[in-house]
């Protein structure tokens, strides 16, 4: 069956199953008398048909609904007769409120989206814009280099070596880029697995440092908080947050900067701030750095505007958050909190091994 034939199917059995549902629902808990309470019980189903199915499909339940309140609770009883006129227009009304409702869910839903329809044109191409920079700068460079290597026979040896590791260094930054997309894709569509064990948190931030060596060259770092502390966690997954955290610190702030990394615990939480002491960012930035493709109207350096993104549903995978200020001190810090057990401090661990 296609999905428009489930979801017709699904759309009928409500419209018949809802009125049928909610008629066993006022028979056993309510008196026949109490017609204000049963209509609105009506309605309510009406409602939530409503919000899962067409307009049709909830007029329907509308009709069916009028139909079960006239034969099961309007005298006489199990016909279709009316003995009071102004029964009649009882059920006028019930019809026209519950098709003034369906309207309504309808319109919202059709506003829904056109909302995502808009949103998705947007990311397409802001995609594209960036697809037309970041991944053509890297690919010219690359191609210049291996021209270059491949048509001088007697270049020397200091600059061959330094188209080669341009040519390196090119070919990291697209693995980087493509990975960052592929990433944001898979986080997205729920097709993660956790692989959570305990992790030492100085180990994490240890391997982050030590894959962005070069980047961070020009930067000094300095980490506090982080010895005896362990946190459960996926391995590669917070590393690869602390890693875009550091590179993002490193890219948008001017060489010589420092970048500090601090973690603590409390409250039931490891929390790890990445601080660096650059310009910070606008309010609208600030407000906007989590969103895909958005990379700021000031911020320096290029990519997709994926990793802070990746950050954050890192973080939510493992039941966490990431947040951004501006620091009082200056510059901007990113906050990432992980849930986190006083059963994690080392002498515990060991005790646990022994």
């Amino acid at each position: 069956m296609t999905q428009n034939g489930r979801r017709l199917a699904l759309g009928t059995a409500a419209a018949l199953l809802m009125p049928a549902g909610i008629t066993v629902l006022a028979r056993l808990l309510l008196s026949r008398d109490a017609l204000t309470d049963i209509v609105m019980l009506y309605l309510l189903g009406v409602v939530i048909v409503s919000l899962r199915f067409g307009f049709w499909t909830s007029v329907a339940s509308a009709a069916g609904s009028v139909l079960a309140f006239d034969v099961f609770f309007i005298r006489p009883y199990l016909t279709l007769t009316v003995a009071d006129f102004r029964h009649v227009i009882t059920f006028g009304v019930m019809l026209a409120v519950a098709v003034v409702i369906a309207g309504l869910a309808q319109r919202v839903r059709n506003q829904e989206a056109t909302r995502r329809q808009f949103e998705t044109e947007r990311l397409r191409s802001m995609l594209l814009s960036s697809i037309s920079h970041d991944l053509r700068t890297p690919l010219a460079v690359m191609k210049g280099a291996a021209s270059s290597l491949a048509e001088v026979d007697t270049m020397e040896a200091g600059a061959r070596r330094e188209l080669t590791l341009a040519l390196l260094e090119e070919c990291e930054r697209l693995e980087h880029l493509v990975t960052n997309v592929l990433d944001m894709t898979r986080l997205q569509a729920g097709d993660v697995k956790l692989r959570t064990e305990l992790q030492s948190v100085e180990e994490l931030v240890g391997g982050a440092l030590n894959r962005l060596e070069t980047v961070l060259r020009d930067h000094p770092v300095t980490v506090q908080g982080t010895s005896n502390l362990f946190v459960e966690c996926d391995a590669s997954l917070f590393e690869q947050l602390l890693v875009n955290l550091l590179e993002n610190a490193a890219k948008h702030t001017p060489s010589g900067t420092a970048i500090e990394i601090s973690a603590r615990t409390g409250q039931g939480e490891l929390k790890v701030t990445v601080h660096d002491y650059g310009d910070g960012m606008s309010p609208e930035e600030l407000q906007n750095a989590f969103r895909k493709f958005d990379r700021g109207a000031k911020r320096r350096g290029s990519g997709f505007g994926l990793g802070l993104p990746i950050c954050r549903a890192i973080a939510q995978a493992h039941g966490g958050a990431l947040r951004a200020e501006n620091h009082t001190d200056g510059g901007l810090a990113f906050e990432v909190s992980l849930p986190w057990k006083p059963a994690n401090a080392l002498s515990e661990l060991e005790e646990g091994v022994e």
